[in-house]
């Protein structure tokens, strides 16, 4: 299993590879940077969509298409999934179109970390960790 800090190494990497050109943390930082509406919705328009902590049940359904639609041929798409037992059919159906996206050549996968303490007292008895789950892909 990768570590934490080799993981996020890796999407450092991947993203530093994948830049058209510098976005500085000031930009980064304005209000309504990188809001979805800004670019009217067109397609291929980022060089990195990340999704995190709305990928479960109740939340949003399974749409990594339109995560891979929105992200430019050779960027990146970063994604968080809980492993919650009410999460589990979620988990497996998001699993099983992140590799039928891969068969079909739409994306190829970088990296999938395990995070064994991924989120704090999102149980019913309010109390504990959940494990999760970190997806990197690479548009081709």
């Amino acid at each position: 299993m990768m570590r934490m800090w080799q993981f996020w190494t890796t999407i450092q990497r991947v993203m530093h590879q994948t830049a058209s050109q510098p976005i500085s943390v000031v930009t980064a930082k304005q209000p309504g940077c990188g809001l979805w509406d800004r670019t009217g919705g067109k397609a291929e328009s980022f060089d990195v969509v990340v999704i995190c902590g709305a990928l479960s049940v109740d939340h949003v359904p399974v749409s990594e298409r339109e995560l891979c639609n929105a992200c430019k041929p050779g960027g990146c798409v970063c994604m968080t999934c809980r492993h919650g037992h009410d999460n589990v059919e979620y988990k497996a159906a998001l699993e099983h179109e992140l590799r039928r996206m891969e068969e079909e050549g739409l994306w190829s996968c970088v990296a999938v970390t395990e995070v064994e303490n991924w989120a704090r007292a999102v149980s019913e008895a309010g109390d504990g960790y959940v494990p999760g789950s970190v997806y990197l892909y690479r548009k081709l």
